[in-house]
C-alpha cells in the first residue's frame, strides 16, 4: 500500500461509542458545571444574604457535583439507547484514506468524504474523532489501525490535507 494511503476496518463497539460521546461532551459539560455552580452561588446569596460566602460556595459546589453526576448518568443512558437501537453502527466499516479524502464503506453504503468537509480532528488516547458537523463525526478507534506505524501514517496524511487550525492531535 502507498505511504500516502491507508486501509482500515473494524466494528465500533459500545465502549468505543461511549468514549466518543463522553469525549465530545466533555468540554460543554465542564462549562455547564461551572455555570451551575456560579448560578447556584448567586441564588443562595440573593435569597440567604446572611449565609457566608464559604458556606454558599460549598453548598453550590456539592449541588453542582450531584447535578453533574446525574447529567453524566443520563448521558450514559442516552448513549446506550442510541447504540442499542442503531443497527447500522454495529456493522463492520471499512475506510480508505488518502490525499483525496476518506472513503467509508458499510454494507451496501459507500460515502466519500473530502478533506474540506471535515470541520476538526481530535486525537484522544484511544480514538480519533473527525468532526463533520456539530452533531456528526467519524469515529476511528485506534484498534482499527494495524500498527503504530499506521497511526503515524494516518497523522501524516491528516497533516498534509487539513489546515493545522482544525487539528487537535498529539
Amino acid at each position: 500500500m502507498s505511504p500516502n494511503a491507508l486501509e482500515l476496518s473494524g466494528t465500533l463497539t459500545f465502549n468505543d461509542f461511549k468514549r466518543y460521546n463522553f469525549h465530545a461532551k466533555k468540554k460543554p459539560e465542564t462549562y455547564y458545571f461551572f455555570s451551575v455552580i456560579i448560578v447556584l452561588f448567586f441564588i443562595f446569596k440573593m435569597f440567604n444574604p446572611e449565609l457566608g460566602i464559604g458556606y454558599s460556595l460549598f453548598v453550590s459546589i456539592i449541588i453542582g457535583i450531584v447535578v453533574e453526576i446525574i447529567r453524566w448518568f443520563l448521558l450514559y443512558l442516552r448513549v446506550r439507547k442510541e447504540f442499542t437501537s442503531d443497527q447500522v453502527i454495529k456493522n463492520e466499516v471499512k475506510y480508505w484514506i488518502n490525499g483525496n479524502g476518506i472513503n467509508q464503506e458499510r454494507k451496501a453504503s459507500n460515502i466519500q468524504i473530502e478533506w474540506n468537509d471535515i470541520i476538526s480532528i481530535y486525537e484522544y488516547k484511544d480514538l480519533f474523532r473527525l468532526q463533520i458537523s456539530s452533531n456528526k463525526a467519524i469515529v476511528l478507534p485506534k484498534s482499527f489501525f494495524h500498527s503504530k506505524g499506521d497511526i503515524n501514517r494516518f497523522k501524516k496524511i491528516i497533516r498534509q490535507n487539513i489546515n493545522s487550525k482544525k487539528l487537535q492531535m498529539k
